[in-house]
């Protein structure tokens, strides 16, 4: 994939400015969460050297391949494009840029701003050709992946926007934040459809089930909801954590629902019945991440501690990143498989490889 912003290296894809009446999240930011079952850990000091290679049991080796530098703040979103050649990211608070590496090379090869302040979520839809981020600022703005082309703008949202995925169809996008979910058109003109949930209870993640018709919901008060996207409408809901659900993903197969929380633990649940299967201990601050595997078997998480990795089908331990330089934001498998990339508090991407 030749991926290029129009007009290269120079802030481009001029966004409309909005007056907004943009709240701060305030008092509802995700907190540090205290939780009695993982005993507390101080995070490795500024500048500690990263180990090269991390033991995963059972499969082999994870590497330490290249260091991504150039980012401005922490990276907030990463993601990396279908055809596995390119790394994109999106920069935190005051950093509203997107920027673009190179993962044979791990050079920047573009950026672009893409938010008024912070980037807080990015998604690329099936089809691969469409590129969506969204932030703080509550605007979602959309990019021809292929030529790196702006495409407009929505502004419905008047709020912080943490969260978006794409209908496995590539028909729907949905956006989720701190005033409720939206769903929209992914065909120009890209109209809003309707609306899910209103303001009241903060949205701070969405899954969306392989079957295109079931997403659901992580909220401020550790509720899952679910919804049917072909009606528009609420199925039901059940209580998974004693505080926020900041991160939820399906397996692909969409039997197991993953859910991360404030409290600091990740729980796998059986989406047939709602049956807890798995709770996963040991992460001392809030769950920052999740990121499947594509073979939907391999679970990395983040937090102020490093970087996980879990058998989803066991809920056994295999990795533990224990000597990152700060804290993980953000984490993303390649479309192959073959690579992690997880975001630092220190600016840095790093691209750990499977060797076998």
């Amino acid at each position: 994939m030749k991926f290029r912003f129009i007009g290269g290296e120079k802030l481009v894809g001029a966004i409309v400015v909005s007056v907004l009446t943009t709240l701060t999240i305030g008092q509802h930011q995700l907190s540090h969460a205290q939780n009695p079952l993982a005993p507390a850990r101080p995070a490795a000091e500024s500048g500690e050297k990263i180990p090269e290679t991390i033991l995963v049991e059972g499969l082999g080796r994870l590497t330490l391949a290249k260091t991504l530098e150039g980012q401005q703040s922490t990276p907030n979103a990463v993601i990396f494009s279908p055809d596995n050649q390119l790394v994109l990211a999106g920069g935190s608070d005051t950093d509203p840029l997107l920027r673009i590496w190179s993962v044979k090379t791990g050079q920047k090869v573009s950026q672009t701003r893409a938010q008024r302040t912070s980037v807080k979520a990015l998604a690329i839809s099936p089809n691969e050709r469409l590129l969506v981020s969204s932030g703080l600022d509550g605007s979602i703005n959309f990019w021809n992946l292929v030529e790196g082309k702006y495409l407009g703008i929505a502004l419905e949202h008047g709020n912080t926007v943490l969260a978006l995925t794409v209908t496995p169809d590539g028909k729907t996008l949905i956006s989720g934040g701190l005033e409720g979910i939206r769903l929209w058109t992914v065909q120009p003109p890209r109209r809003p459809l309707y609306r899910l949930n209103w303001v009241g209870n903060f949205v701070y993640s969405l899954g969306m089930k392989s079957d295109g018709v079931t997403l659901a919901s992580g909220h401020e008060n550790g509720e899952v909801n679910f919804w049917d996207i072909r009606e528009g409408k609420f199925l039901s809901k059940f209580s998974a954590h004693p505080q926020a659900v900041s991160k939820l993903l399906y397996t692909p197969d969409g039997k197991n629902l993953i859910t991360g929380s404030l409290d600091r633990t990740i729980k796998i649940w059986d989406t047939s019945n709602n049956k807890l299967l798995f709770t996963l201990i040991g992460h001392t601050a809030r769950i920052r991440s999740l990121a499947l595997h594509p073979n939907g078997q391999i679970l990395a998480s983040a937090s102020n501690d490093g970087v996980r990795l879990w058998d989803v089908t066991t809920g056994k331990q295999l990795a533990w990143f224990d000597n990152n330089s700060d804290w993980v934001e953000s984490l993303a498998f390649s479309p192959d498989g073959q690579y992690l990339a997880s975001g630092n508090y220190d600016f840095k991407i790093r691209l750990w490889q499977f060797v076998r």
